[in-house]
């Protein structure tokens, strides 16, 4: 605001002041009434009701003192009539804003002021009501609330007042208010009589009636009249009163000729009581419709209802209103000082029925409360165990450590949480208790004590011995159990490797078409032999849950391809029709495991071409409109042999292969799908088979997939054969260290490489491969095999990577050659310093692409 303006709101609210006769009898009165229903509510000792006139704070009205003026700038009203909302100080010497104004009233210091402005026309604040006490203190939401409203009330009044000398017959309905008196005592319907009779009289009409409205049932609660025909307790829908529009519009409804209104001749109340003229005003109880004040007649009323009627049945329902409140209010204090002196007679008699121990004590720790499963676990009677008694109850042990930390608890007002064993005192029995409290706090926000609980753990205690020893073992188990595998998977790879190797190199050589034959049959016996050690690897690692999803930029397309080329020749062989289409709408790039999506779809098209002896096996991708989760779809569709429908759920148990004699039939261990299910729904995914007997069978799968972006591919894994590296160019020769036990392996390797002008040195073991690292001439690449007698590998690539790091010498890349096929054993190899890592059995091709790659990227080719 600014100066200006400022001065001329004072100068408005100077006007204001003059204009309005606040300093009559019936207002001072009426100012007294209210101030002491105000004091005794909030009990409150003094209280002054004052007005400011620019220069001094004048008290128009006081409670509990005599003094009639202050000085404004003596007091806190000033700072109460600056604002507009209540001002609350409970401690005036501890508050920084005010330690300063010390309050003095007849040579007495006051700590505690609550001021209320007086506000009128909205917006001009012409006083307070000021409430002071010696004692510091609070006041409840309610109590603020309830003094606000009255306050209200007297910032009203002060403005009808102002009205009162435009009419002489409002004056008299003002004066009827003021006589009623409106207190604080007793049940507020013990009043409503003379409300109504006031009414009646002032308004000239014959009934008055005050009505109670809930759930749409109007009930009379007091009436007066000059008969009968409606007596207190009547009821009736509130549709058939005329308060039903005072209900609708929460505001006075007046009518005074209901032939004015045409609707009204057939309401039920003009039709049974002939009522002509009605006023009515809602009663507003904490913002809700309580019910109604009515005033009505079987006279027509020719002159109408005035401006000042109207406002004298709105501030009747206002104070009857308020009475109301007050009375609820009162009410509401003494149920819950009833429920207090009730409450711990409750508390005892249940905590008597809780089958744990329970205790309250006081805000400096003393015990004062045990209930009788505390006692049994003390073997104390009630008396011993007050005070500081129950300490005794406590395993010596532990006796002091508890002692103090409780003392801690209590000290600083905070929860205690501790486990303590109580020795009982008559018998010695032991038990294992988990001990919580919590602080009781009262209004103020301070602690009043502790309540705690006493939960025994005994038997708890015992069972989480066993548990971790069964845990123990358990572990151990699957410890045994992952050694087993990663044992197996080694012996079976090292001699696989020699064996799919040899094999591959005979079946790429000019060898007679009965000889490749044979060489071929023993590529893809050993293949099957290695795809069942990979099923069983990871259906152990399902179910271990040791199987995570890696994430990454993907070309769909590129996935899809790779895979339809390596089931070309297989499909071609039997006969059948193997195509894919992916729809239009369907991104090309997408994030997610395109290697386990991959596996998926390998296991689901090898499925559909192994039990596939004619026709057709076609994968179609597309954007997802079935009730499986995911938004792309993918189907893989045979016309095969078909599933019956009693086992087409059981085919994706593991080991299960729906009719048994297809085993021997078609081959294989029932672990396929068992597989493709786990990783799908571990993709957030869903799986789904449709199949008749004879026709053929459908799967479908879902899978959640983000939109990826165009940009090089996180994998080389499905490269084409032709593709690959069959012959390395280098421009000088290469010397590699070759590291492995086995000497068929040795040999493999060599014969992958003897066309490469490779200089080779072999090693059989990790130590005699260190010695050569370090003593002999430098090396341009090492294969390192890692299980190994005398050192393993994983330790001769540390001791590799160390001396490197110790002699400041060029970093020789390492490529892991092993057997180990579990994840956890290429993160291993990664993590020592491995630049690569191949799984036997490992084909020519796969060699070379990885030595490609290394010396490449190291700037050695």
């Amino acid at each position: 605001m600014s100066k200006t303006n400022l001065t001329e709101f004072k100068e408005k609210r100077v006007d204001l002041f003059n204009s309005l006769k606040i300093f009559n009898e019936p207002i001072i009165e009426t100012f007294d009434s209210i101030l002491e229903t105000v004091a005794i509510l909030v009990k409150c000792p003094i209280g002054f009701i004052s007005i400011d006139n620019t220069r001094d704070q004048i008290i128009t009205s006081s409670f509990g003192v005599n003094s009639k003026k202050l000085k404004v700038s003596d007091s806190l009203f000033l700072n109460t009539a600056k604002g507009f909302d209540p001002l609350i100080i409970e401690d005036i010497e501890n508050d920084e804003r005010f330690s300063m104004k010390a309050q003095r009233i007849d040579n007495e210091n006051y700590r505690f002021y609550a001021g209320f402005p007086l506000i009128v026309k909205g917006k001009y604040v012409l006083g307070a009501l000021s409430l002071y006490d010696k004692e510091p203190r609070k006041l409840t939401e309610n109590e603020v609330r309830l003094a606000s409203n009255l306050v209200k009330g007297i910032s009203q009044y002060i403005e009808m007042s102002s009205e009162l000398t435009i009419s002489n017959k409002f004056s008299i309905m003002m004066e009827e208010i003021q006589s009623l008196n409106v207190g604080v005592r007793g049940n507020p319907f013990d009043h409503f009589q003379k409300f109504l009779e006031k009414g009646t009289a002032v308004l000239d009409l014959e009934y008055g009636i005050i009505s109670h409205i809930q759930d749409g049932i109007y009930k009379v609660i007091e009436v007066t009249g000059p008969d009968e025909q409606i007596t207190v307790g009547f009821e009736a829908e509130v549709e058939n009163t005329y308060c039903a529009e005072v209900l609708s519009r929460k505001e006075t409804v007046v009518f005074s000729n209901v032939d004015m209104h045409p609707k009204m001749c057939s309401h039920p109340v003009y039709v049974n009581m002939k009522l002509e003229s009605y006023i009515g005003a809602p009663i507003i109880v904490k913002g809700k419709v309580f019910g109604t004040l009515n005033y009505s007649s079987r006279i027509i009323r020719k002159s109408g209802f005035s401006k000042e009627e109207v406002k004298f049945v709105e501030i009747l329902s206002q104070l009857i209103a308020k009475k109301i409140e007050t009375w609820q209010a009162v009410e509401e204090k003494q149920e819950a000082f009833e429920e207090l002196q009730n409450s711990f007679n409750r508390f005892q008699t249940l905590a008597e029925l809780l089958p744990v121990g329970v205790f309250l004590t006081s805000a400096d720790g003393l015990a004062k409360y045990q209930n009788k499963r505390w006692l049994d676990y003390a073997g104390m009677n009630k008396e011993e165990a007050l005070g500081e008694g129950w300490v005794q109850a406590i395993d010596s042990n532990q006796r002091e450590e508890v002692a103090k930390k409780w003392a801690e608890a209590a000290l600083n007002e905070e929860e205690f949480y501790l486990n303590i064993d109580f020795c009982n005192v008559e018998t010695g029995e032991v038990t294992r208790t988990k001990t919580i409290a919590t602080p009781l706090r009262n209004r103020g926000g301070s602690t009043a004590g502790h309540i705690g609980v006493n939960l025994d753990m005994t038997k708890q205690v015992e069972y989480e011995r066993s548990l971790r020893e069964a845990t123990k073992d358990a572990q151990e188990a699957s410890k045994a159990k992952s050694l087993f595998l990663a044992n197996m998977s080694h012996e079976i790879r090292t001699p696989l490797n020699s064996i799919v190797g040899y094999a591959d190199l005979l079946a790429n050589s000019p060898l007679p078409a009965e000889y490749i034959q044979y060489a071929s049959t023993l590529r893809s016996s050993s293949e099957v032999l290695l795809n069942l050690v990979n099923d069983i690897l990871d259906i152990s690692k399902i179910e271990a849950s040791a199987i995570s999803i890696d994430d990454r930029n993907f070309s769909l397309v590129e996935l899809l391809e790779g895979v339809m080329d390596i089931f070309a020749w297989p499909a071609k062989e039997k006969g059948l029709e193997l195509s894919y289409n992916i729809e239009d709408g369907v991104e090309e790039y997408f994030i997610g495991d395109s290697t386990r999506i991959t596996q998926v779809l390998i296991n689901l098209i090898g499925n559909a071409i192994k039990f596939t002896q004619e026709g057709s096996v076609r994968v179609v991708i597309k954007e997802n409109s079935s009730d499986l989760p995911g938004n792309i779809h993918f189907s893989v569709t045979d016309s095969g042999i078909g599933i019956p429908d009693e086992v087409s759920e059981s085919i994706f148990n593991a080991f299960d292969q729906g009719e048994k004699s297809t085993t021997h039939q078609h081959g294989g261990t029932g672990l396929g799908l068992a597989i493709t299910k786990e990783l799908v729904e571990l993709m957030g995914g869903a799986i789904h088979v449709s199949s008749k007997v004879g026709i053929g069978s459908q799967f479908q799968i879902t899978l959640n997939l983000k939109k990826g972006s165009i940009g090089p591919q996180q994998s080389s894994k499905h490269k084409k054969e032709d593709e690959l590296p069959t012959k390395l160019e280098k421009t000088k020769k290469l010397k590699i260290l070759l590291v492995d036990d086995a000497i068929n392996n040795r040999n493999l390797i060599n014969v992958y490489l003897k066309n490469e002008n490779f200089d080779i040195v072999e090693a059989e073991n990790g130590q005699e491969a260190f010695y050569l690292f370090k003593y002999e001439a430098d090396f341009d690449l090492i294969f390192m095999d890692l299980q190994m007698p005398v050192l393993d590998g994983f330790e001769a690539i540390k001791k590799i990577r160390q001396l490197e790091e110790d002699k400041k010498r060029v970093r020789t890349p390492i490529i892991a050659l092993t057997a180990f096929a579990l994840k956890e054993d290429m993160d291993r190899c990664f993590e020592i310093g491995c630049d690569e890592y191949l799984t036997k059995p490992v084909k020519k091709n796969s060699v070379l692409e990885a030595i490609d790659k290394i010396l490449n990227k190291n700037g050695k080719l």
